[in-house]
């Protein structure tokens, strides 16, 4: 342990003198490790979240459809057609419908008046979900059968708290919404807010606003959500459905033409839209990381070049070689976790940023947030990038030769020519990453509404590292100014052409890393290839 310690003080020691190397190195690896821990952070948070239900994969969503001849659109269905739903189907051990489009009623009383939106539910609805009162009950069968006989209402829990200051003595109160006096029965329990997942009153669905929602198969205003009996799939309780709407509409030919159903899986229908998306920018992270591991791989590439020296010294003078690669593999491994520290504060803010950004309405029940999860996974990645990008230096210490070393005043054009061969390999895989992930929210499917001022600031990154790459290569700054502005305006050329506009948080990142790990190692290695020069960096 004493000597671990020893390692990482000397480690840090080391790092504190190489503040430029140090700095360009934690930068490409905080966006990076960054960029990947937002991506798990929002993938776990949305695709494997257990839904707060009994048995969710059960639970599926029924919604109708209306048949527009080569189209087909969503519509909402009938009561008579929900009735008929429930009495002739068998693949469902309940079914229960609610409202989706938004009902709301004016609350009056003693408070100021307020507009509060309503959700109208059967009696079956929370049993199905298996949702409890929080306080008094729910809905009864009873209140399920007779229209406009039970004038009663179910709070739920927030809007409980809001408005009564969670007071248990609200049960059996008379609330007078737009005009018509109801008795509050219960509250639900927290958290469930419909799903809707924005009800502040449940209203049992034989009191709607006229008796001919209830009577009349043409007004469709309902959706339904059903409980698939054991040992039935979705694919078989679909089945069943298609024939039992098929049967509907030869009943009832005027009111039912066209009138079809789609069924899904509860979680499906709501986040089966952002998987692929969702996996796409995951793997676009997950490609920002490889370049971050790319550039860092190159720095160190650098630094080892120009200490090569300096360790042949050490050897000679009777350092272990074994000793010296450990040392090299303890900084890299606190480069990573440094990063991975900085890593881990972007995450925290980038999916903020993303959540708000995306517009996409989660339901309250995501929790989208860095947990210990994403930490483990982030500092796991973190090590492994810090061992896979710590074995460049290590396999330049291990092949170079200490006579060699020690006697050669200049450089070897064969080293040298080994060296920018993989400086080479280096910059054409970044140019292939970053192609990936310029399509890569194309191949999302998701639109680019989000982070647009990062426009500027991305070609302006490719701008600065393209130029400093031109300089490296052809020492003028004309050229290089010419370079980096070519490159930067025919990106923009590209992307107009493209149907999404890719100014996406990874094109940023990506061009932010590169620009400045790439610049700083063209600058290093240039000096170095020069000549000999004193190791300042130890």
């Amino acid at each position: 342990m004493d000597v671990l310690w020893r390692d990482v003080r000397i480690g840090l020691r080391q790092l504190a003198r190489s503040r430029g190397f140090t700095l360009a190195t934690i930068f490409a690896l905080t966006l990076g490790i960054g960029a990947t821990s937002a991506m798990v952070t929002v993938t776990e948070g949305v695709l494997l979240q257990t839904l707060p239900y009994d048995e969710p994969d059960r639970i599926v969503l029924l919604t109708g459809t209306l048949d527009q001849g080569a189209d087909q659109e969503d519509a909402p269905i009938s009561y008579p057609d929900f009735a008929d739903w429930r009495e002739r189907s068998e693949s469902f051990e309940s079914l229960a419908a609610f409202t989706t489009e938004p009902f709301s009623f004016n609350l009056l009383g003693e408070q100021d008046a307020e507009r509060v939106s309503v959700e109208f539910v059967s009696a079956a609805y929370f049993p199905l979900l298996g949702v409890e009162p929080a306080v008094g009950r729910l809905f009864t069968p009873e209140e399920d059968r007779e229209l406009l006989a039970h004038p009663v209402v179910v709070l739920s829990h927030s809007f409980w708290s809001r408005r009564f200051g969670a007071d248990p003595g609200v049960i059996g109160r008379t609330l007078d919404l737009s005009r018509k006096s109801y008795q509050v029965v219960g509250v639900t329990e927290e958290g469930f807010d419909g799903l809707t997942d924005d009800a502040e009153i449940f209203f049992p669905v034989m009191m709607p606003p006229g008796p001919d929602y209830i009577k009349l198969r043409r007004f469709r205003w309902l959706s339904a959500v059903g409980r698939l009996a054991p040992g039935v799939s979705p694919r078989q309780a679909e089945s069943e459905m298609a024939t039992l709407t098929a049967a509907l509409e030869a009943e009832h030919p005027e009111e039912n033409e066209g009138i079809g159903v789609r069924l899904e899986v509860l979680k499906e229908a709501w986040f089966g839209k952002l998987r692929y998306g969702l996996f796409f920018l995951l793997g676009g992270a997950s490609i920002l990381l490889v370049i971050a591991c790319i550039n860092v791989a190159n720095l160190l590439l650098v630094r080892a070049v120009e200490r090569q020296r300096t360790i042949a010294i050490r050897t000679a003078l009777g350092a272990d070689r074994w000793r010296l690669v450990r040392q090299l593999l303890t900084e890299s491994a606190l480069l990573a976790l440094i990063g991975c520290a900085f890593g881990l504060a972007l995450a925290s803010w980038a999916t903020r940023i993303l959540v708000v950004a995306s517009r996409v309405d989660f339901k309250s029940f995501t929790e989208i947030a860095v947990d210990p999860f994403v930490v483990g996974v982030s500092v796991a990645v973190a090590l492994a990038c810090g061992l896979l990008f710590g074995l460049v230096p290590v396999w330049v210490t291990l092949k170079s030769d200490l006579s060699k070393t020690l006697q050669q005043e200049g450089r070897s054009p064969g080293r040298e020519a080994g060296r920018q061969r993989f400086q080479g390999a280096v910059v054409v895989a970044q140019v292939a990453l970053t192609l990936v992930l310029l399509f890569t929210p194309v191949a999302s499917g998701l639109p680019n509404s989000y982070f647009e001022w990062f426009d500027k600031v991305v070609h302006f990154g490719l701008f600065v590292g393209v130029a400093g790459l031109g300089y490296w290569t052809v020492p003028s700054p004309t050229f290089a100014i010419a370079l980096g502005v070519g490159l930067a305006g025919g990106t923009e050329l590209f992307q107009g052409l493209l149907p999404y506009r890719s100014t996406e948080l990874w094109d940023f990142l990506a061009g932010g890393s590169g620009s400045v790990a790439g610049t700083w190692a063209a600058m290093r290695l240039k000096r170095a290839l020069r000549g000999p020069s004193v190791d300042r960096d130890g």
